[in-house]
């Protein structure tokens, strides 16, 4: 069984351009969220899935989300794959 999760995270953000020091203070991460199929979670890392094949052996649009950016990880169903394939 497979999980459909919401993950709340930390992503880095990138600034390209000349700031002041005040200005680079008030910067700061950006919160978003990545919603699909749990593939992998642990400390280091969650991985979560955008789209799966039909044997469920094949994934595209995957994120890797390093372990220490998640602010949570909510279970939102548990696919139940047998009741999927009537």
């Amino acid at each position: 069984m497979m999980q459909l999760v919401v993950v709340k995270f930390r992503d880095p953000t990138t600034f390209d351009y000349w700031a002041t020091v005040e200005e680079t203070d008030k910067s700061k991460c950006n919160i978003c969220f990545a919603v699909g199929l749990l593939l992998e979670e642990n400390d280091d890392i969650v991985k979560v899935a955008l789209l799966c094949s039909e044997d469920r052996h094949t994934f595209r649009g995957w994120v890797n989300i390093p372990g220490s950016s998640v602010l949570s990880c909510d279970v939102i169903k548990e696919v139940d794959w047998e009741v999927l394939d009537v």
